[in-house]
């Protein structure tokens, strides 16, 4: 047990914690299902043209830190092609999340940014001030309100909305 959770000392309690880690991996799994979906959904419902060049310029970074992150030699036709359709989603989805969170009037404040650098420093035993640190070395600053105003938006949607659940049983003879 102790392999597992220095913590746990009997089968009950190994039991508890295996349920409790189940319950809360397939609570994960539903909610980022869910939020796939609300994103599919919103992207499904509104679509538009987008301009040549903002595509262009989504594969051309994308290429760009593909040269970077990788030794070998990147076929651009290739990535053009395979990528293309995920940044015309990613793309649309940008669009359309920010301009839900202007007409919203959704926003970022620093106490969200304050809760997630929390919940950071919890998981990887730090400080808050190590995480705050951290975060602003790598000039993460940025992505987490991008993050951050996102998942605001989502949870708006999700709230204004009716979600069907549906479950999968298991018939046992």
């Amino acid at each position: 047990f102790k392999q597992f959770d220095e913590s746990i000392t009997t089968v009950d309690e190994f039991k508890t914690k295996l349920k409790s880690d189940i319950q809360a991996r397939k609570s994960k799994e539903s909610h980022d299902s869910l939020r796939e979906e609300t994103i599919k959904e919103v992207i499904d419902k509104n679509r538009f043209e987008l301009p040549e060049a903002m595509v262009e310029r989504y594969l051309e970074r994308l290429i760009e830190d593909m040269r970077k992150n990788s030794k070998e030699t990147i076929d651009e036709a290739e990535v053009r092609e395979q990528y293309r359709a995920v940044g015309i989603r990613q793309i649309r989805w940008d669009l359309l999340f920010h301009d839900i969170a202007e007409k919203e009037n959704i926003r970022v404040e620093q106490s969200d940014i304050d809760t997630w650098l929390q919940r950071f420093a919890d998981n990887y035993k730090m400080t808050l001030e190590e995480a705050r640190k951290t975060i602003s070395e790598n000039r993460r600053i940025a992505d987490l309100k991008e993050t951050i105003l996102e998942n605001k938006v989502i949870d708006f949607i999700i709230a204004g909305s009716t979600v069907e659940t549906v479950v999968d049983s298991i018939i046992q003879p």
